[in-house]
């Protein structure tokens, strides 16, 4: 019986030995418990973490796998810094019997929204201004209308001709921010630098911003029946010429001598359309633009001809030329319009620029007269676009606009920017 007894008291204080162990083993394995969750955020956004220990009050650090899209400070406090995610990593301390312990979260940055402001604009004719728009990331800019106006890559819209138009303005998507369209609406209105103009004899003085010029008209009745059937173009010639410091009679162009680098024949020579049916053709039909243009070139002054021509372009160019203050030769067709019938044939005239209530100012060769129709002998006022639209017709043939002289109705339009 003792000896049962003993067996008993030494089973019990092993058993009792061996849950002081494992109760001892237990609390030496205990770790700081971390409450964390995972952050979404945005790519200019701060955000604190929220983190939560058992025991209390742990002392914390904090690493982020890729400091290129979050950064965390000691304090927990997350910065985004570009789309992406990351993971941090949180480490409590031991503290008292509780052991140090890590935890790591995800913290996924999206990216920012944008914005592009701006507002509508208004610019003249020839002159230029800034959007003056603002983005978060750097800007491009489209005209949904070049032909009113046109922009450059630094946001400088510059009028063309007068209209409403669309600019569109992008905002770059970058890492950091999203991109942004913004559309604004851009109004041309006219430049209001009309000129004046006095007719003394048979010279036109024309006043405006740009310097004065004065034109030497050439009467058609002083060549006789020459001008009725070949002079309107060589006269506009002349007339062109004339205010830009090279001044020759439509006589002198016409029959000039072949020596002469201002006269027709030289000019049609020099293009090598000097043929035996342009020798018959000489005194008897008018010439071309084409032709035109080389006596003017050959006359050492710039000049463009445009023969093909869209309407809204033409109106545009002509206007513009006007308002830099140099001449355009315009070609008007036959055809009675509103009671108006500019040419008995197809007519070249001189336009010399815009008066102060909005009109052009037209120079008749064969009349030597302001503003006159030559079709139906009635003066007109009339805007460079009624012009254009209602009494010019585009040259349709270049196999035909190319030759020396008119020799149909497809080569007998266009206009020439003089100067």
């Amino acid at each position: 019986m003792k000896r049962l007894t003993k067996r008993v008291i030494f089973l019990a204080a092993m058993l009792t030995m061996l849950l002081m162990i494992g109760t001892t083993a237990q609390a030496a394995a205990k770790k700081v418990t971390i409450k964390a969750s995972n952050v979404s955020m945005t790519s200019t956004q701060t955000k604190q973490l929220k983190v939560t220990t058992t025991p209390a009050k742990a002392k914390l650090t904090y690493t982020s796998s890729d400091k290129s899209v979050v950064t965390v400070n000691s304090k927990g406090l997350l910065t985004g810094k570009k789309a992406g995610t990351a993971k941090i990593t949180i480490k409590a301390a031991k503290k008292g019997s509780y052991q140090a312990n890590t935890k790591t979260i995800t913290v996924t940055v999206k990216k920012t929204v944008n914005t592009v402001t701006a507002l509508d604009l208004k610019v003249k004719v020839g002159t230029t201004v800034s959007a003056q728009a603002k983005g978060k990331t750097p800007l491009t800019y489209t005209s949904g209308a070049p032909e009113l106006f046109t922009v450059d890559e630094n946001g400088k819209i510059t009028g063309v001709a007068a209209g409403t138009g669309e600019l569109t303005i992008k905002a770059k998507s970058t890492d950091v921010y999203y991109g942004k369209t913004k559309t604004i609406n851009v109004t041309v209105t006219e430049k209001k630098e009309w000129i004046t103009y006095k007719q003394n004899g048979d010279y036109l003085t024309v006043s405006g911003p740009k310097g004065t010029l004065t034109y030497h008209i050439y009467e058609g009745k002083t060549f006789g029946n020459y001008y009725l059937k070949h002079g309107c173009v060589t006269g506009a010639i002349s007339i062109a010429a004339s205010a830009l410091g090279n001044d020759k009679s439509p006589s002198a162009i016409h029959k000039g001598a072949e020596d002469k680098a201002y006269s027709e024949r030289y000019a049609i020579k020099k293009m090598g359309l000097y043929t035996a049916a342009n020798k018959k053709l000489f005194d008897n039909c008018s010439i071309t633009l084409r032709t035109a243009s080389q006596i003017l070139t050959d006359m050492k002054i710039k000049n463009q001809v445009v023969y093909d021509f869209n309407k809204s372009t033409a109106i545009r160019q002509i206007k513009n030329h006007l308002l830099s203050g140099k001449p355009v030769i315009v070609k008007a067709h036959n055809r009675l319009v509103d009671g108006i019938q500019v040419a008995g044939g197809h007519h070249a005239m001189v336009l010399v620029g815009i008066d102060n209530k909005g009109f052009g100012i037209f120079i008749c060769p064969t009349s030597g007269k302001i503003n006159l129709a030559k079709g139906n002998n009635k003066t007109f006022r009339m805007t460079v676009d009624d012009f254009v639209n209602k009494h010019m017709d585009p040259a349709t043939d270049s196999s035909v606009y190319m030759k020396a002289y008119v020799t149909s109705n497809k080569n007998t339009g266009g206009y020439i920017l003089v100067g």
